[in-house]
């Protein structure tokens, strides 16, 4: 048996990993692997408690003679579901939720957009051909996103005002920031730009 009980947890490589062998998995709820222990029948997601976690240890005992089925069902599962480039399509650290998040996205905004991305592991997803970006992208130095999208911003603005870009072909920004640049030494970009309303996610 495989235990991920975390308060807090990504997406859960090392859960993973655990399914891949066969093993039967009690995961956190909050882990975002939890949904595929639950839909391939291979263990149980629980609330980060002690009385969570007992009971679910609990559920997974009394079911101790179907666990070889319940781990293979489990690593079929993750064959089938949780290939990486089949989840992302794109290079980068696995289990990054970030680039699940970026496909989402473009879902939603569309290929006219433009992603600020300051240095740090999100800049693996601009290596060509697995990169999931379908608009454009711009790299900045760490902590610097929300300035180089402000920056990008006002220049959008300016070629239309100008009459040297149509309005149709404006893009929408966002801005991908990690620790860096959301708090600590990036905050007074990200304050700026929230103080000044800007055009951006």
């Amino acid at each position: 048996m495989f235990c991920l009980p975390s308060r807090f947890e990504g997406f859960g490589l090392a859960a993973l990993e655990a399914m891949l062998a066969a093993r039967v998995l009690l995961v956190s709820e909050r882990a975002g692997i939890a949904r595929h222990v639950a839909a391939s029948g291979c263990g149980v997601a629980v609330a980060p408690t002690v009385e969570g976690v007992r009971e679910g240890l609990d559920r997974l005992l009394r079911r101790r003679e179907h666990w070889r089925e319940m781990g293979l069902a489990g690593r079929r599962h993750a064959l089938r579901h949780l290939r990486w480039l089949r989840l992302v399509g794109a290079a980068g650290t696995v289990g990054c939720g970030g680039l699940e998040a970026i496909k989402e996205i473009y879902d939603v905004l569309g290929t006219n957009t433009v992603f600020v991305n300051a240095a740090g592991c999100m800049t693996l997803l601009s290596v060509y051909p697995f990169t999931p970006f379908r608009g454009s992208w711009l790299y900045t130095a760490m902590a610097s996103a929300p300035a180089g999208a402000q920056g990008g911003r006002d220049a959008l603005d300016i070629l239309m005002q100008t009459g040297r870009m149509k309005p149709e072909d404006d893009l929408q920004g966002v801005t991908l920031t990690g620790e860096g640049a959301a708090y600590g030494m990036g905050l007074s970009a990200t304050s700026g730009a929230i103080d000044g309303n800007l055009d951006f996610p």
